[in-house]
């Protein structure tokens, strides 16, 4: 008779097979035909050419061994964002979450996780949808989750208040409900300090917009950065919009909202980079 049991080959396998076929994310898509134009849709080939190559292989690359197999094993206890479609489909928190009603905060690229995995469990109450594009982040994310609820002590419960997209955050946006987000982090995005690359930056006229839209009354955005160049992007941007965006300052007690100081923070404090937090509400 055959075994029913999964092996830690068939989870990695369906790891892989998640991420590569996931189909709310075109970039995942592209990496799938090696960055080859030939197939594709005109959309994904738009997609393709705005941005560039390195980029591409970022999004694309593998996690360790390890990290494979508790993403698979993650993935099948839930705590993935249900696959979106390309159209009008909307996301329904009540339905995604088992904690229904709670306020629902959204965290564009959070790296490896440290301050996702310290938030889940200082705010129970508060339902987390985080956002990474980068496969070993989301690896070692689910690692230490799964670590940490396999303690004797640790409640079965923890963590139901997170669900990870493993794609584009910004490309998520589309698919959730205006007016359903409290709040929104974006912490240490590329700032793209070359000359001519700043259209790569994360926030633009489009993201803008669609912040606005998602973000309930009164929402809050939340950025932090080490970069200058970013950091004056984004005055400047929201800036362009005072009519719908209003600057809180000082910005928020960080611990409610980036608790911890990440390896990706500490490197740039290291290396003499200091960190700006900005906050902006919605008008």
């Amino acid at each position: 008779m055959k075994s029913t049991t999964t092996t830690t080959e068939e989870q990695e396998n369906t790891a892989d097979l998640f991420l590569q076929s996931f189909p709310c994310d075109e970039s995942i898509e592209i990496n799938n035909v090696e960055n080859k134009k030939d197939g594709l849709s005109p959309q994904q080939q738009q997609y393709l050419g705005r941005k560039p190559q390195w980029w591409r292989k970022l999004s694309g690359r593998r996690a360790t061994k390890g990290q494979r197999g508790a993403i698979a094993r993650m993935i099948d206890r839930g705590f993935v964002v249900p696959a979106v479609r390309h159209g009008p489909q909307m996301l329904d928190w009540n339905a995604i979450f088992s904690r229904r009603n709670n306020k629902v905060t959204f965290e564009i690229g959070f790296g490896g996780g440290e301050n996702l995995f310290e938030k889940a469990q200082l705010f129970p109450e508060i339902n987390l949808i985080a956002a990474e594009i980068h496969q070993p982040g989301v690896g070692a994310l689910f690692t230490r989750m799964e670590q940490k609820l396999q303690e004797p002590s640790s409640n079965e419960r923890l963590f139901d208040n997170v669900k990870v997209y493993m794609g584009d955050g910004v490309k998520l946006l589309s698919h959730m409900p205006s007016g359903s987000i409290s709040e929104i982090y974006l912490t240490f995005p590329d700032p793209w300090p070359n000359y001519g690359h700043f259209k790569w930056r994360v926030l633009q006229e489009e993201t803008l917009n669609e912040l606005h839209r998602v973000l309930s009354e009164h929402g809050t955005f939340f950025l932090a950065t080490d970069a200058t160049c970013f950091d004056d992007w984004s005055i400047t941007l929201f800036k362009s919009h005072v009519d719908a965006w209003r600057p809180i300052e000082p910005c928020p007690d960080r611990r409610t909202w980036l608790p911890v100081l990440s390896k990706y923070e500490q490197k740039g404090i290291d290396e003499g980079r200091q960190t700006t937090l900005r906050c902006w509400k919605k008008i």
